[in-house]
């Protein structure tokens, strides 16, 4: 099997990617956090498309599930149970633990009280395998049209709230699609 070197600026850039989360997480200045919005998680899913290589659509899946779902799941119940025994009693919230339990499961941002970050993991999934399975059936240029297309979509209709940010989706995958693109030989 051939190995692959890591890109040193892609992880430096992911790197400060996670520290604007952060700190877009806990300023109050609704400058800062409007600015840091708008394009601090796009870089996440332009990094991911960065690295993309084509891959057969059940072993990319298989992968996927062991390296992004399992441990959100896994994860996700440990802090929901944390949350139920322990946080819950110095913060208020009105989600009951079935409510929560639902939320993880569906992956809806609404219902992630507990834990409200771990939306992009579902999303993130979502977004890698779609693209791949759009490349598998069809070629890059037609996955990137599609991925342009999803996003003006997500830009000109109103989505609700979709299973797993499917409805976020339709915006990060263009940015997934961007990375791959600048990033082609």
């Amino acid at each position: 099997m051939m190995k692959t070197s890591r890109l040193s600026w892609l992880d430096i850039m992911k790197g400060i990617g996670i520290i604007l989360v952060v700190v877009g997480h806990i300023s109050s200045n609704k400058i800062i956090f409007n600015w840091l919005y708008s394009f601090h998680m796009p870089l996440f899913f332009f990094a991911a498309g960065w690295v993309y290589k084509k891959k057969q659509f059940l072993i990319d899946i298989k992968r996927r599930i062991q390296t992004i779902v399992i441990p959100y799941f896994s994860f996700g119940l440990v802090v929901l149970i944390y949350w139920q025994l322990i946080e819950r009693k110095f913060r208020y919230s009105n989600m009951s633990f079935t409510k929560a339990l639902l939320g993880l499961l569906s992956g809806e941002y609404n219902y992630l009280d507990f834990n409200v970050h771990l939306w992009f993991l579902p999303c993130f999934f979502l977004t890698v395998i779609l693209f791949n399975v759009i490349v598998n059936i069809t070629n890059k240029k037609i996955a990137y049209i599609i991925s342009a297309v999803m996003s003006l979509i997500f830009i000109a209709v109103p989505l609700p709230e979709m299973l797993w940010g499917l409805d976020r989706v339709f915006m990060y995958i263009a940015f997934y699609a961007i990375g791959d693109y600048i990033s082609d030989d």
